[in-house]
């Protein structure tokens, strides 16, 4: 987990000799496949976003980081009655989310083609299935801030950690003048390994319901969203 971290650091850090760094930014949905499907049937969706910077030389080849998240789903309700001694209208809530964090190598298969490129990608990294639940009421407005204030009566976290490996291929159509910036459609299959989560929450008044399930975590991963250029005014160095 910590090679993953300084890879996106890495990644991140704005390099002086650079050549060409893009970021992009898509919308995503996980199909679950396998094992998977048959725990948790739940189309995931999302955004995603990361940066790949292009090998020196070798305009084909770029490798970067991401970083995204998913809504797999949830459930919340509001509650009147007495909870804790007191009696008041709750919120009561509890959401599945997934965290991706992971490392790129890319190949554009026709980088010279100013209408279309045809990208190869491989990724690895990891998924963090994230469950969280509360139990929780508005008490006001912040004068300074001028934003609903919260308090919680009940906050609870669950987090499992997968391998996320695989890779797919997307199509990059640049649009605009100087073409800095394209609209990309990707799709790829990524192997998770096995890993326990919560699956479909559930609420009854106060009660949050969750299913804990167990399985490996592979999906299909669709992507459409923008790539843009970043970083690049010192590529002539």
């Amino acid at each position: 987990m910590r090679g993953i971290l300084f890879c996106l650091a890495t990644i991140f850090t704005v390099n002086s000799l650079a050549q060409v760094n893009k970021g992009s930014l898509t919308f995503q949905a996980a199909f679950p496949t396998a094992d998977y499907k048959k725990s948790y049937n739940v189309v995931a969706t999302g955004l995603l976003f990361n940066i790949t910077h292009q090998l020196k030389n070798q305009p084909p080849f770029s490798f970067g980081g991401e970083i995204g998240i998913l809504q797999v789903s949830g459930a919340d309700k509001y509650y009147t009655g007495f909870y804790n001694n007191e009696f008041n209208t709750f919120l009561v809530a509890s959401w599945n989310h997934i965290i991706t964090l992971g490392a790129i190598f890319k190949v554009n298969l026709f980088p010279e083609n100013p209408f279309c490129d045809v990208d190869i990608n491989v990724n690895a990294g990891a998924n963090i299935f994230i469950t969280t639940t509360s139990i929780s009421r508005d008490v006001g407005i912040d004068p300074f801030t001028n934003t609903v204030k919260t308090k919680y009566y009940y906050s609870d976290n669950h987090a499992s950690c997968a391998l996320r490996i695989g890779g797919g291929v997307g199509i990059d159509i640049p649009f605009g003048r100087q073409k800095n910036t394209s609209v990309i459609i990707k799709t790829s299959y990524l192997y998770g390994s096995h890993a326990r989560y919560y699956a479909h929450p559930s609420i009854i008044n106060t009660q949050i319901i969750l299913a804990p399930r167990e399985s490996g975590t592979s999906m299909i991963l669709a992507e459409a969203g923008l790539q843009f250029g970043l970083f690049n005014g010192n590529k002539n160095h």
